[in-house]
């Protein structure tokens, strides 16, 4: 979600979570905004985001942005999955099933 927020927001949002240090452990947050900032155009421009083992030890997940009716937040679709169930040959199978679930929701929504 973090990849359709705005800068100034991604970078609050960094700001926020560095000052609960724990939280920022928790969650594998870059060190810097700007990492962060980095990371989130790698997301944009590949489609999804990918993460494996930054919040909890032997899962990961996938998410793709949701299209949305004009004035709503944001939203993603995503799973969480074990690591294991994680090759890079499968990525692009979930992904897939991702993006055909999320296009019937953005439809729904009245986003299509």
């Amino acid at each position: 979600m973090l990849c359709q927020c705005p800068e100034a927001f991604v970078r609050d949002y960094h700001r926020a979570l560095m000052g609960r240090a724990e939280d920022a452990v928790a969650v594998g947050l870059p060190t810097t905004p700007e990492r962060l900032l980095a990371d989130l155009a790698v997301f944009a421009q590949r489609g999804y985001a990918i993460q494996r083992e930054r919040i909890d030890r032997g899962a990961g997940g996938v998410a793709v942005p949701l299209k949305v009716p004009r004035g709503h937040r944001t939203a993603v679709l995503g799973v969480v999955l074990p690591v294991e169930d994680m090759a890079d040959a499968e990525v692009p199978t979930v992904v897939q099933t991702l993006r055909v679930a999320g296009h019937g929701i953005s439809r729904a929504l009245g986003a299509l």
